[in-house]
């Protein structure tokens, strides 16, 4: 995401607020929190939209920046990697948090709501957004993120345990 100096007042509100954890809060939720897209990404985004087929969002919080979003009839893929409202509660704080987590669960309830698909990354999660958004169930599918679980095998241990 191109920074420009809007990102960076925002990020030094967020800093001073004592928001949360930095790597959780301020880049992602810089992005919510902006009133315009950057001026860069809006740039590329003009320039592949005329030959994009779909437009996947990977969380809620660039959901302002797809300028076309709920005005044109390309599916919206929401490939989530987490339940963002739900994560947003148990990693924000202090005063302003509440504001924060109501922004981000209305960014992903629409997101949520109105895309063709969205990918939950378990059956926990896909239960989660049902729940949350009262969602329709056909269109939330499970695509685990990274690796599925029920496919490893315990290892055996060879030989002594390292040392750190």
């Amino acid at each position: 995401m191109p920074v420009e100096d809007a990102h960076y007042r925002i990020t030094e509100q967020l800093k001073s607020e004592g928001t949360g954890p930095e790597f959780s809060t301020h880049a992602a939720l810089c992005c919510a929190l902006i009133d315009e897209p950057a001026r860069t990404f809006l740039h590329y985004y003009h320039r592949l939209y005329p030959t994009a087929d779909i437009i996947i969002h990977d969380s809620p919080f660039l959901l302002k920046h797809d300028v076309h979003f709920g005005s044109d009839h390309k599916p919206r893929i929401y490939n989530s990697h987490n339940l963002e409202s739900e994560f947003a509660k148990h990693v924000w704080y202090r005063a302003r948090s509440h504001d924060y987590i109501k922004l981000v669960t209305r960014l992903e309830e629409t997101l949520v709501r109105q895309a063709t698909l969205v990918f939950a990354t378990s059956e926990q999660e896909r239960d989660g957004f049902i729940k949350a958004f009262s969602s329709d169930p056909s269109k939330i599918k499970i695509a685990p993120n990274g690796i599925h679980p029920g496919a490893w095998k315990p290892r055996k241990r060879s030989g002594p345990a390292m040392q750190g």
